[in-house]
C-alpha cells in the first residue's frame, strides 16, 4: 500500500516473518515452531529499536512523530500478547518494553518530540497494558497493590521511576498512580520480597532484569573518568545520595535514603527469603506452603550473586552492559558482609564436604562460592573496601583461608607482593589490619568474666564483639604471618642498594622505616601478652621514684608494651592461657627472624649494630615494663593465674 509509512511497513513486514500459516482443521503446531516465532518477534522488534530508525529528530514534524508514535504503540501491543503467552516469556518481553522506552528516554534529555512520544507511551500504553493491574492477582476495579506485582512488573515500574523526571504528564492522570508511589521502599519492600526472591531460578551467574532495575535506581553514574580521559567500557556506577524525586513530588515522596533501602534489600530479601530461605515457608495462618520449585541452592546462588555484584565485582547488565557497583567501605562493611552472610553464604558452602562424607564435596554450591571469594580476592582494588573485607571475614572466622583452603585473606593482605607494589596505601592498611588484630586479641581478656556478654544469651550480631581462646589463637597466628612478611622487607643483597637512584633510595628507606615501626609494634604487643602478669607490689623503690615523677614537671613517653598492658588492667580480664603461649613462641620466632633479616639485608659495617637495636629495644621495652610495676613472667601453672 502506497499510503503505509516505512516504519509501519517495517513492523507489518516483521509480523508476517513470525506469522505461522493455518494447519487446517486437524493440524497442529509444535510447541518449538510457536516457541522459536515469538522469540523470532521478540528480537526482531529489538534490533528495529536498536536500529535507529524509531528516533526523531530535533526538527521532526507532527505527522512524523505521530507515525513513530503510532508505531511504538503497535510494537509495545505486540510485545504485551508475546508477555502474555507464556510464563517464559514475561522477562525477555519486559526487557524488549524496557529497551524500547529508554531509548526515547535518552532522547528526551535534548529532544522534545522524543518526551512527547514517550511521555504518550508510558500514560497510553505501558502503564494500562503492564502496570494496571498485578500478575499475581488483582482486577480492574482493584487498587494498584505492589504484593501482587510479578519481578518483571517491578522491573517495569523501577525503570519508568529511574527516568520519571523526563516524562511531561498531567498530575491528574489516573494512570501516574504508578509514577507516584514509589514502588522500592522500606515500606514496600516486604511487600515485594516474595517477587524478588522468586528470581532466583534464572541460570547463574546472569540475574534477573528486576535487579538491573534495582541496581540503575539506587545508584547512579560515576563522574570519574579514566586516566587517559577516554569513555569508560565499564559502567561505574556510586550510590545515590537522595532518592529519586517521582512525578508531582518536588522532592521524594518518603525520607527513605537508598543505603536505607539497600539495608532492607540484605536483610528481608537476601538474608530472611534467600538465605533463611527453605523448601517450604509459613503463611500468616501458620501453614506450611511449598515454594514454587525453588531449592536451597537457587535461593542461596542468587544470594551470592547479589552478594558478589554489591562487592564490586564487575557483571553484564542487560540495561546497561558492563556494570561495576562502587559502594563505600562503610556500606560494604555494615550492609553488604553481615556475619550471617559470611558464614552462610561463604562458609557453610566453601567447606561443604571438607569434613564427613567424601559425596558432600561435590555440593552445587561450592565452585560459585569458590569463584565468588576469588573474585572478590582480584577484583577488588580499593585498600578502604580491602581492609573492610579483611576485618569482616577474620572477625567471623580467624582462620579463613585454612577453613575455606583458599588464599582469600592471602591475596587481600598482599603478603605475595615485592617491595616494589608495597605503596604507602599497602602500608596503611597493614598498619590498620595490624591494630584491628590486636584489639581483637585484646577482647580474648574479657572471655569467661562473669557478667560480661558471654555469659549471658547472644544472637549473631554480639559474635562479633567477643573473642573465644580458640580465635583468638588464629588471630595471633595471622598477625605472625603478616609479620614475617614484613621482616622480609628490603632483603636485598649488599651491592644493590648502592646502585639505586636517589628517589628508589629514598622509597626504600621509607619502607625499612615502616617494617621497623611495624615490627617493634607487634613485638611489643607480643611481649606485653605473653610475660606481663599483673601489676606487682608497691616497694620502697617504686615510691621513692613516684615522689621523683612529682617534681618533674614533663611525662616521660610511654612505651608501646605499656601500653598494651595498662589496656589489659583496665579491661579488668586475663588474657586466656593457650594464647599467651603462642604469642610467647610467635615472639621468639620473631625475634629471631628480625635478627637474622637484619644480618643479611646491611653491609658488614652495620650488620652488628641492626641486630644489636632489635635486641636492645626489646631490652628496653622490658625494663619499661618493670619500671611501671609490671610483674614479669606469669605464672607456670594455669590455675595460678
Amino acid at each position: 500500500d502506497q499510503n503505509t509509512s516505512m516504519l509501519a511497513y517495517v513492523r507489518n513486514r516483521l509480523i508476517a516473518a513470525t506469522s505461522l500459516e493455518e494447519t487446517g482443521s486437524t493440524g497442529r503446531r509444535k510447541a518449538s515452531e510457536i516457541k522459536d516465532n515469538n522469540f523470532g518477534r521478540l528480537f526482531g522488534v529489538l534490533a528495529i529499536v536498536r536500529s535507529g530508525i524509531l528516533a526523531p529528530s530535533t526538527d521532526s514534524e507532527e505527522e512524523q512523530v505521530q507515525d513513530i508514535l503510532d508505531t511504538s504503540e503497535a510494537y509495545l501491543n505486540d510485545l504485551h500478547a508475546l508477555y502474555n503467552f507464556k510464563p517464559y516469556m514475561r522477562e525477555p518481553a519486559a526487557h524488549a518494553v524496557c529497551t524500547l522506552v529508554n531509548a526515547f528516554f535518552r532522547l528526551a534529555k535534548e529532544n522534545n518530540a522524543a518526551t512527547q512520544i514517550v511521555s504518550k507511551l508510558v500514560v497510553g500504553s505501558v502503564i494500562p497494558l503492564f502496570l494496571k493491574n498485578g500478575d499475581e492477582g488483582g482486577d480492574d476495579t482493584s487498587p494498584v497493590s505492589f504484593d501482587t506485582f510479578s519481578a518483571e512488573q517491578v522491573a517495569l515500574a523501577l525503570n519508568l521511576q529511574t527516568n520519571a523526571s523526563l516524562l511531561d504528564v498531567s498530575d491528574d492522570s489516573h494512570s501516574l498512580v504508578i509514577l507516584k508511589e514509589p514502588v522500592l521502599t522500606c515500606q514496600t519492600i516486604p511487600a515485594i520480597a516474595s517477587a524478588l526472591a522468586g528470581t532466583c531460578t534464572v541460570n547463574q551467574p546472569r540475574t534477573h532484569l528486576v535487579w538491573d532495575t534495582v541496581w540503575l535506581y539506587l545508584t547512579t553514574e560515576s563522574t570519574s573518568s579514566s586516566d587517559d580521559g577516554s569513555s569508560r567500557a565499564v559502567d561505574q556506577r556510586i550510590l545515590r545520595t537522595i532518592s529519586i524525586a517521582l512525578t508531582g513530588q518536588s522532592e521524594s515522596i518518603t525520607s527513605d535514603n537508598p543505603l536505607d533501602i539497600l539495608t532492607a534489600i540484605m536483610n528481608l530479601v537476601v538474608l530472611e527469603k534467600l538465605v533463611g530461605g527453605s523448601s517450604t515457608e509459613k503463611q500468616e495462618g501458620g501453614e506450611e506452603e511449598a515454594t514454587k520449585g525453588q531449592s536451597a541452592h537457587e535461593r542461596r546462588a542468587l544470594a551470592l550473586a547479589l552478594v558478589r555484584n554489591m562487592m564490586g565485582v564487575e557483571f553484564v547488565s542487560s540495561l546497561s552492559g558492563r556494570t561495576t557497583l562502587a559502594l563505600d567501605s562503610d556500606c560494604i562493611g555494615s550492609v553488604v558482609l553481615q556475619p550471617n552472610v559470611i558464614r552462610h553464604l561463604l562458609l557453610d558452602v566453601v567447606c561443604a564436604g571438607v569434613s564427613g562424607k567424601r559425596n558432600q564435596g561435590d555440593h552445587l554450591l561450592k565452585p560459585v562460592a569458590s569463584a565468588t571469594l576469588e573474585q572478590l580476592a582480584q577484583k577488588i582494588t580499593s585498600f578502604e573496601a580491602k581492609l573492610v573485607v579483611l576485618k569482616a571475614l577474620v572477625s567471623c572466622e580467624p582462620r579463613f583461608d585454612g577453613r575455606t583452603r583458599t588464599a582469600t585473606v592471602h591475596d587481600l593482605l598482599g603478603l605475595n607482593k615485592t617491595d616494589d607494589d608495597i605503596s604507602p596505601a599497602y602500608q596503611t592498611m597493614w598498619r590498620d589490619f595490624i591494630e584491628f588484630l590486636q584489639d581483637r586479641i585484646l577482647k580474648s581478656a574479657q572471655h569467661g568474666i562473669p557478667g560480661s556478654a558471654q555469659d549471658e544469651d547472644m544472637n549473631d550480631s554480639d559474635v562479633s564483639d567477643t573473642v573465644s581462646p580458640h580465635e583468638a589463637a588464629g588471630l595471633c597466628d595471622l598477625m605472625y604471618n603478616l609479620a614475617k612478611r614484613i621482616v622480609r622487607i628490603g632483603a636485598a643483597a649488599p651491592g644493590e642498594k648502592e646502585q639505586k637512584e636517589e628517589e628508589a633510595e629514598k622509597v626504600a628507606l621509607e619502607l625499612q622505616k615502616f617494617r621497623d615501626s611495624a615490627l617493634q609494634q607487634i613485638m611489643s604487643f607480643m611481649l606485653a601478652i605473653s610475660f606481663v602478669h599483673g601489676k606487682a607490689s608497691e616497694d620502697k623503690s617504686s615510691s621513692s621514684s613516684k615522689k621523683k615523677k612529682k617534681k618533674s614537671k614533663s611525662k616521660e613517653p610511654t612505651s608501646k608494651a605499656v601500653q598494651v598492658a595498662s589496656t589489659i588492667e583496665r579491661i579488668g580480664g586475663t588474657i586466656p592461657y593457650d594464647t599467651r603461649k603462642i604469642l610467647s613462641s610467635r615472639f621468639y620466632s620473631l625475634l629471631s627472624d628480625s635478627t637474622n633479616a637484619a644480618s643479611h639485608s646491611l653491609t658488614a659495617n652495620k650488620k652488628e649494630i641492626a641486630m644489636l637495636g632489635v635486641v636492645s629495644y626489646i631490652a628496653n621495652e622490658y625494663k619499661d615494663l618493670e619500671k611501671h610495676g609490671y610483674s614479669i613472667l606469669p605464672a607456670e601453672n594455669r590455675d595460678d593465674e
